[in-house]
């Protein structure tokens, strides 16, 4: 962008990097006098770049507008505490710790940057199924909207879902906001870096800026020809009623990560300290078979060192994989399933080289106990709401992503399969069963107690109805 273009209709100071296309951007700030005065930076904005509002009348042109377009793209900018490493509760709205900066709403010939505190005068527009609303990672929104003020967005097109769909099977194919403008027309090439600046916005103490005011209503701006492309790609590969089913699982994907997962810390403590112990037994019990067939193969060590013990990583693949190819078992990976076909092959496999196998299998299934079953899920309990939000990527997870877990994953890893860990745990009977006990079942019964009464009621009231 060169210096001194033009925003807004003033000659301003350039917003844009040197890397990136200046996208022109008709937009109006909305909110209270207060809001207008404490939230932006002096110069922020210009005086006919705003609206004032005292009162619900001052938004009425704004909502005979939107009866008008029959699309509304819609976006929102929000801060909060950001806990490094930990995206099940970093930037999530079920904390109050969070909180919406801008809301937006508009096309590309006028965008509105709303007050937060204002939302609920749309909330009409928003759940109106006479309205498309165009959304980029239209889950995130989603969920900040129905949690922070109560609004349940119908009927969306998610263009970051729409670019998975497209993109679904090709690797490294990243389809945030910015690399999606630049794969369709008319290519724009943008940097989301001023994303960073809403994010901090509450731990810097700072207010916002005219730059922060642009890229807001920029976003809006690119998704109305980006949908239009996809949505002709989509017609081309007879994806669109695929689309559509996509984005009608946005609604209980979203209330899913929204309500959460109750975890009894007494029970996951005791499954803790019961697998971890575990993993210590098999890992002293496959050293020891090792050993044996060491020995048995007359190790030249052995000879030397008669009490040598023998270890390996069994943390590491590649050492693993070594340590077996020392004892003639040459596999090219180290997966449960080529060590379950080992110990199960009696032809080609002594009775020792079948239960070292069978020994590896198990302690990989045990490590997955202790981790991703163990402490780590511990650590996810939200301390507000004592539950385990969740996060399900319904075809993959691309740049986006780094907004809810801090981080960026690179590239979309589409394949049609919904998942999440919360879809992984293992059958109760090999997770719990071992590490039940009778105080246990009775603390847990008594914590939910009411909510188990409450359930059988309704259900009484069911069938009296019926």
């Amino acid at each position: 962008m060169a210096k001194g273009a033009r925003i807004g209709g003033r000659a301003r100071g350039p917003v844009c990097t040197p890397l990136e296309m200046h996208v022109p951007v008709a937009y109006k700030i909305v909110g209270t006098h207060d809001w207008l005065q404490g939230a932006w930076d002096p110069g922020a904005w210009d005086s006919d770049q705003i609206i004032p509002v005292s009162s619900s009348g001052d938004l009425a042109e704004i909502k005979r507008t939107l009866n008008k377009l029959p699309v509304h793209g819609i976006d929102t900018e929000t801060t909060g505490r950001v806990v490094k490493g930990d995206k099940y509760y970093s930037m999530n709205p079920v904390n109050p710790d969070t909180r919406m900066v801008l809301f937006q709403i508009g096309n590309e010939d006028m965008v509105y940057l709303i007050q937060p505190e204002l939302v609920v005068e749309f909330k009409e527009w928003l759940e109106s199924a006479c309205f498309l609303h165009l959304l980029h990672n239209a889950i995130y929104d989603f969920k900040w909207l129905l949690v922070k003020y109560g609004i349940h967005m119908q009927r969306i097109f998610c263009s970051m879902l729409a670019e998975q769909l497209l993109v679904a099977g090709l690797l490294a194919m990243k389809v945030g906001l910015a690399d999606c403008s630049r794969r369709h027309a008319p290519f724009w090439l943008i940097n989301k870096a001023v994303r960073d600046s809403f994010i901090t916005l509450d731990h810097d103490g700072r207010k916002m800026t005219r730059e922060m005011a642009y890229y807001s209503a920029r976003d809006i701006v690119l998704m109305f020809p980006l949908m239009r492309d996809q949505a002709r790609m989509l017609k081309h590969w007879q994806l669109t009623t695929v689309a559509q089913d996509e984005f009608d699982v946005i609604y209980p994907t979203a209330e899913m990560e929204i309500e959460g997962v109750t975890l009894s810390l007494p029970i996951m403590r005791q499954i803790i300290e019961y697998w971890e112990q575990h993993e210590i037994d098999v890992a002293n019990e496959i050293f020891n078979v090792f050993g044996e067939e060491k020995r048995e193969q007359g190790d030249l060590a052995e000879t030397l060192i008669p009490e040598l013990t023998y270890v390996f990583n069994l943390k590491s693949n590649a050492d693993k994989l070594s340590a077996l190819r020392e004892i003639d078992i040459d596999l090219d990976n180290i997966k449960r399933e080529s060590l379950k076909e080992v110990s199960k092959n009696e032809k080609d496999f002594s009775p020792r080289q079948r239960k070292l196998a069978k020994l590896l299998a198990e302690f990989s299934n045990v490590t997955k106990m202790t981790t991703t079953y163990g402490k780590n899920m511990v650590d996810r309990i939200n301390p507000n709401t004592n539950r385990w939000h969740p996060r399900f990527k319904q075809l993959g997870s691309g740049e986006e992503e780094g907004r809810k877990s801090g981080g960026e994953d690179k590239s979309t890893i589409a394949t049609g399969r919904f998942s999440s860990d919360a879809q992984q745990f293992p059958k109760p009977k090999e997770l719990f069963a071992p590490v039940r006990k009778p105080d246990e079942i009775n603390h847990v019964m008594a914590v939910f107690a009411d909510k188990i009464a409450a359930m059988k009621a309704e259900q009484a009231q069911l069938q009296e109805a019926a």
